[in-house]
Order: structure tokens, then C-alpha cells, then sequence
């Protein structure tokens, strides 16, 4: 997992010389969980980029 629009997507196409997965340069493009494989034995899984959530409140933050 990593952030949103950190090329998850597009390094695992480089990697797999394939252009399995669909690619954007704006967030949401990838929508689901989605296995690849690589290699006989190695698979990679790209998912959706995850945010931090943003709390509005002073107590929770520390």
C-alpha cells in the first residue's frame, strides 16, 4: 500500500513488461484490489492509494 498517485500502478506494469493495469495522472483510476503475476511464483497486488485520516479535533491528534 502507499499513497495516492505514487505510480503503484505503473511500476508494477514496468516490472511485468505488460500494461495490465490502467493508468492516470489523476487519483481513483485504480478502484479495486488487483493480483499480477510476474513470474511463474511471484505475484504483485496493487491496490488503491490510502490517505490518512484527518482529525478535526486537538485530543485525538496526540
Amino acid at each position: 500500500m502507499a499513497y495516492l498517485m505514487s505510480g503503484k500502478s505503473s511500476f508494477i506494469n514496468r516490472i511485468s513488461n505488460k500494461n495490465s493495469l490502467k493508468v492516470g495522472n489523476k487519483p481513483g483510476v485504480t478502484l479495486k484490489k488487483q493480483w499480477i503475476r510476474i513470474e511463474n511464483n511471484i505475484e504483485l497486488l496493487d491496490t488503491p492509494g490510502v490517505l490518512w485520516p484527518k482529525f478535526e479535533s486537538k485530543e485525538i491528534r496526540t
